[in-house]
């Protein structure tokens, strides 16, 4: 459902983000990045192997994230805020990557997170409104849910970690101006094992009109979502 290896979001990272990897002197003065920081969408982990730095696109694409996640909670009659997805990694710096290499023989020395445009969210770790950290797989669902509709729209790449349960994803459309409505309202979640029709990350130029959304919205009432 989400095979977008590292190789393929690589080469995004790579056009859209910056040129090589920082130092990390600085960076709250750098203007290619933007601190994030918790908010009522979501929230910011603390990170031993990166910052919390990014590229304004992707900054933006965390806003979308936050926002869907909130409107499904609300379209299912919770409170918008009583669940937010934390992320656990963003830019990583020249020092970080050395860090990394020492203390783990698999990390890259060319990750997708030395560029700005990459970042990764926790699927099995939430923040509840009374600040207690649960697990539940229907907030997971939710959040698949969201990761699947910016994909289909042509937004980031995204892969489904297993090793370090994250989706682990990378900002390809630096001109987004606003979301989509959701194609949530249509589309029931379950464990059930089934096919799944989805653009595959060459297919999708463009974002789909209106007049494809509604027909998407038709012909795709029900979403299995297989992990």
């Amino acid at each position: 459902m989400f095979p977008d290896i590292n190789d393929v979001q690589l080469v995004a990272a790579q056009g859209w983000g910056v040129k090589a990897p920082v130092s990390g002197l600085n960076l709250e003065n750098d203007r290619r990045f933007v601190e994030i920081v918790s908010n009522d969408l979501y929230v910011v982990d603390t990170m031993w192997h990166s910052r919390p730095y990014v590229i304004p696109a992707m900054a933006v694409l965390l806003q979308y994230i936050g926002e869907r996640f909130a409107t499904i909670l609300a379209q299912q009659g919770r409170d918008r805020h009583s669940y937010r997805p934390i992320v656990t990694s963003a830019l990583r710096t020249e020092d970080d990557v050395r860090r990394l290499l020492r203390n783990n023989s698999n990390a890259s020395e060319n990750s997708c997170h030395c560029y700005g445009t990459t970042v990764d969210i926790t699927y099995n770790r939430f923040l509840r409104d009374d600040g207690v950290e649960i697990q539940e797989y229907w907030l997971r669902d939710i959040l698949a849910l969201v990761m699947y509709e910016l994909r289909y729209e042509g937004l980031c790449y995204v892969r489904y970690e297993v090793r370090q349960p994250c989706f682990h994803f990378t900002v390809r459309d630096v001109e987004y101006k606003g979301p989509l409505p959701s194609f949530q309202q249509d589309i029931t979640l379950s464990h059930v094992s089934a096919p799944i029709k989805h653009a595959s990350p060459s297919s999708v130029k463009e974002r789909p009109n209106n007049n494809n959304q509604k027909q998407t919205q038709q012909e795709e009432k029900r979403i299995f979502i297989e992990f």
